[in-house]
């Protein structure tokens, strides 16, 4: 059984920053089985535009569950929102993306602020459609 960490991030293709980012933490504080974690960066292009990447998603999903059905993926999007907790748009902002992938039961979900002055600040909802946890 493998699993798909789909990472929804606000740069483009090319900048590819965060994603280089959130892949070298990772890489820096966690051990994982190479074979058994795939990684796959979606990009947004700016910020708030995850609604629009919903087909991507869903193709990297299916593709990945294709090649065995007891591989799993998970969804985290990962949003710079430096001041949420002191920026009541930052802050409804968030609430409104939760809300968002809350009602897309299909997909399991993360959510991941990036935060510049802890560097990368995880404030990580997990909703799993299927309650069994991960």
């Amino acid at each position: 059984m493998g699993l798909q960490l789909i990472f929804v991030v606000e740069t483009n293709k090319k900048c590819k920053s965060d994603w280089i980012y959130i892949k070298d933490t990772i890489d820096h504080f966690f051990q994982y089985d190479q074979a058994q974690v795939k990684f796959s960066p979606v990009y947004m292009d700016g910020k708030g535009r995850y609604k629009n990447k919903e087909k991507e998603i869903s193709s990297l999903i299916s593709q990945y569950a294709g090649g065995n059905k007891k591989n799993r993926s998970c969804v985290m999007f990962c949003f710079d929102c430096d001041d949420y907790d002191s920026k009541p748009e930052d802050a409804e902002f968030l609430k409104n993306a939760k809300q968002y992938y809350k009602c897309n039961q299909q997909i399991s979900y993360a959510q991941i602020i990036l935060n510049d002055s802890v560097f990368l600040k995880y404030k990580s909802h997990y909703y799993n459609a299927s309650n069994d946890g991960f």
